[in-house]
């Protein structure tokens, strides 16, 4: 039996109609962790199902989670009769933490349910995440620096296993997961181009060969260059930050404009490779 699972949904009611279930199902229960994040805020809908459940609920702050009164709470539970709810998880990861060491390890539950919108944010590692909490064996990964790691050996030698592959991923966790959607972003992208002059080309080399030559990161590097085609291009909005992507998730249509230079089409491709990874993660979750 397994120790938890992940709810992935957009609609309230969905999490809450598998919480009722599970409660209704399972009668070994008898109290509820509820942590939530101050970012998002408390879920009325969500707290007052499991209100209803007739177990005792100690809702807790996840940015408070390490304080005495309520580390006392959760301890003074009977935990291997204790669920343990994580509501939005993508505000709470930092490696290292003390909270999420505590939630994963001191607070060792009978079962944790881990419930967000998106399996992951950005970064394909941090998949690893949500899972974690319940059974780290899932993923084949002892934690999420492994997981990390092999990513970044796929990507420095292509012939070695893909540990990103979408539908192997959704293979190893299906069974402890619930989606409501078949696909998270259903926008459509134009790309709208601007050429760059042979002057404005010249110069982002001059600017590029200056960045290596000064041995910035190449962070630092794609941040200078992305500066730089923002200057030549004047409806230029290239996002920097991939979290950027998520805004767009209830819209139709997004119409980037770009230039021609390598840098847009290094984060262009960034984005659209986000884009098609978590559909087909969620795709294959969904419906296989």
């Amino acid at each position: 039996m397994s120790s938890g699972f992940a709810i992935f949904s957009n609609d309230i009611r969905f999490e809450t109609d598998i919480i009722s279930q599970y409660f209704a199902d399972d009668a070994l229960p008898t109290g509820i962790v509820y942590v939530y994040s101050l970012k998002a805020g408390i879920s009325p809908v969500l707290e007052e199902v499991l209100g209803r459940t007739g177990r005792t609920v100690v809702s807790v702050p996840f940015e408070d989670y390490n304080k005495i009164a309520y580390a006392s709470a959760i301890e003074s539970m009977d935990l291997s009769r204790t669920v343990m709810i994580i509501k939005d998880l993508r505000f709470m990861i930092k490696r290292l933490d003390e909270r999420l060491s505590m939630m994963q390890i001191k607070h060792s539950c009978y079962k944790k349910i881990v419930i967000d919108a998106v399996p992951y944010m950005v970064n394909p590692w941090k998949f690893y995440f949500p899972y974690s909490f319940f059974d780290k064996k899932l993923l084949g990964y002892a934690h999420s620096y492994a997981f990390e790691a092999a990513i970044r050996n796929f990507e420095d030698d292509p012939s070695m296993k893909d540990p990103c592959d979408p539908a192997s991923l959704a293979q190893a966790v299906k069974t402890v997961t619930h989606i409501n959607y078949s696909s998270f972003f259903n926008f459509k992208i134009d790309y709208r181009i601007y050429s760059a002059t042979d002057e404005e080309r010249k110069a982002y080399e001059a600017l590029k060969n200056k960045l290596f030559d000064e041995g910035l990161g190449i962070r630092a590097i794609i941040r200078e260059l992305h500066s730089y085609a923002k200057s030549v291009c004047k409806d230029y909005n290239v996002p920097l930050d991939l979290k950027r992507v998520y805004d767009w998730v209830d819209r139709d249509s997004v119409v980037i404009c770009r230039t021609d230079l390598k840098v847009d089409t290094y984060l262009c491709s960034e984005i659209d490779k986000l884009v098609r990874h978590t559909n087909a993660l969620v795709g294959y979750l969904y419906g296989g």
